[in-house]
């Protein structure tokens, strides 16, 4: 293993904090109270932001195997400080929703998709390991961005910390990103030797694997998990007060869900380097099965932690098997189209959940039923995976 790339790839997975949803959501008040909106009025700017990056991210993502690393790099943390800037100028509610656009398309979407996709193709030995360290920079944007925001909020307003962001990624972030990559080859793919076990013909191009029933029978399981934790963490009060659970309680045991998808997705990196993403893949989805069904007939002190840390684990284990298994499945040398399309059905599935949820639990359907439609679903598609073949093939 390289830490060069590994510090590269958490780098950008870390500086992806800027354009997440948790770190968004620590100016959910002042934005409201400065453009005048409603709680649904941002949510919705929110959800066409997000979905309008969803669908940009497959033709961006895929000129990560096109372009040099270092200029590709270059910009998506150029995108992400423009992004960042617009937010802290911004003044009309349509140019709100131009920040949120820009932020999710450059932050959540082509900064974690850079950070793994180089990673993942530059990681020729212990790649397993080495992506489960480049993705940890994920969970420590999110244990570090509320109290890093609440201390500069005491000092500086909004607009003046969404200032100092665009800085941060334009200088910082910059600098130290090119430097990482110094002695280390960052030619696109296609003028590289390609070091997977397949050569550059028998890759796999985004349109093939649009067509390869394997991706869409894979891809309930593969997804599903966004969908689900990104409602349930959505809806977290509702299930919370379901509970009898104080929300202050409930929601402090999320630290849970944080050290668990940690953990889980070290461990998780030694197995896939072991055996193969495609075989640790499979066991992804029994923790969260597990998550949906705790709630509904137990109750016990520890129920919140032990139901994030069950979430989490499904997190982490699929952090380092996913994204090995796109490389394992279609080959490295349009890796990033691949994962870029995958990205962008995972941003879809997490848009969709918050929002199907909530139709569920406003047409009084309760959340016994609702959990137990997940758990549900989750096996059956657990199920699907299993009767999956993940092993590369040449395209037809």
């Amino acid at each position: 293993m390289s830490w060069h790339i590994i510090a590269f790839g958490f780098l950008f997975t870390l500086s992806s904090a800027f354009g997440q949803t948790h770190f968004l959501s620590l100016f959910n008040a002042p934005l409201r109270e400065a453009f005048s909106l409603s709680h649904s009025g941002i949510g919705t700017l929110y959800s066409v932001a997000t979905l309008g990056s969803a669908m940009l991210l497959p033709w961006l993502g895929r000129l990560i195997d096109d372009i040099d690393l270092r200029y590709y790099a270059g910009i998506v943390i150029s995108g992400l400080a423009v992004a960042a800037a617009v937010m802290s100028y911004a003044t009309t509610w349509w140019q709100l929703l131009a920040a949120f656009f820009l932020l999710r398309l450059f932050g959540q979407g082509l900064s974690s998709h850079t950070g793994f996709a180089a990673t993942a193709r530059l990681s020729a030995q212990g790649r397993g390991k080495s992506i489960s360290l480049a993705g940890l920079g994920m969970p420590v944007g999110e244990a570090i961005s509320p109290p890093l925001i609440a201390v500069l909020l005491l000092a500086l307003s909004w607009r003046e910390i969404w200032r100092l962001s665009a800085l941060v990624e334009l200088f910082a972030v910059m600098l130290l990103a090119q430097w990482l990559l110094r002695g280390i080859s960052t030619a696109p793919p296609r003028k590289m030797s390609n070091t997977a076990s397949t050569t550059d013909t028998d890759s796999w191009t985004r349109r093939q694997v649009l067509a390869d029933s394997r991706f869409w029978r894979a891809a309930p399981a593969l997804f599903s998990p966004a969908f689900i934790v990104t409602a349930l963490l959505f809806h977290q009060h509702s299930l919370a007060a379901f509970k009898g659970v104080d929300f202050r309680l409930w929601s402090a045991a999320i630290i849970a869900y944080s050290l668990s998808s940690v953990c889980t997705s070290l461990i998780a990196g030694v197995l896939v380097d072991k055996w193969s993403g495609a075989r640790v893949v499979r066991f992804s989805l029994l923790p969260i099965i597990c998550a949906c069904l705790v709630p509904i007939n137990l109750d016990f002190v520890a129920l919140p932690a032990v139901y994030y840390a069950l979430m989490g684990m499904t997190v982490g284990i699929g952090v380092p098997s996913v994204n090995a298994l796109w490389l394992e499945m279609y080959g490295a040398a349009n890796l990033g189209a691949v994962r870029a399309l995958a990205q962008a059905t995972m941003v879809l599935f997490s848009a969709a959940g918050p929002i199907i949820y909530g139709l569920l639990l406003d047409a009084n359907i309760g959340w016994s039923m609702i959990l137990l439609l997940s758990a549900a679903w989750l096996g059956g598609s657990s199920v699907l995976l299993w009767l999956t073949p993940l092993t590369f093939r040449k395209p037809a």
